[in-house]
């Protein structure tokens, strides 16, 4: 005889939620391309595949010089960090921002960020759900000088 039959409420609920960001991206080798002014989706905190998602790695490279912000907007019981950092190896952090709790935004801004490539990193700091993230990228309005011109002698 099941809980059913019984008449009893086990109290269990099991919750689906799609994949909204594409895995695996949980590493810089695995960051997934986002537009200097873009938008994405992700979830963090799921258990799948005998591991829980702990942070999703983006990939922005721009080819002007300009100023970046950018904002993760969780739901529910998620607290997210942002983190972003220099290529070509991903560990020159440049900023990181968790200001804010469970299910409110966390906003990162960069200013004189050079023409590049760089990762940014949207990591679990608490509890479990999905992220909207944007990106806004302002173009600088003053020209760059070429380079190298650091020395008399360039």
């Amino acid at each position: 005889m099941g809980a059913a039959e019984l008449g009893l409420d086990l109290g269990q609920r099991v919750v689906l939620v799609a994949e909204v960001d594409p895995e695996p991206n949980d590493n810089v080798s695995q960051a997934i391309p986002l537009q200097p002014s873009g938008q994405a989706e992700g979830h963090l905190g799921y258990y799948s595949s005998q591991s829980i998602d702990r942070a999703d790695y983006y990939r922005i490279a721009t080819v002007e010089d300009g100023n970046i912000e950018i904002t993760a907007s969780p739901d529910g019981d998620l607290d997210v960090e942002l983190a972003l950092y220099d290529l070509p190896t991903g560990t020159v952090e440049l900023g990181r921002i968790n200001n804010k709790g469970n299910g409110e935004s966390e906003a990162l801004e960069y200013e004189g960020l050079a023409a590049g490539t760089y990762h940014l990193v949207v990591r679990q700091n608490g509890g479990f759900g999905s992220y909207s993230l944007t990106s806004q990228f302002r173009q600088s309005q003053t020209p760059n000088d070429p380079e190298p011109n650091n020395m008399l002698a360039q």
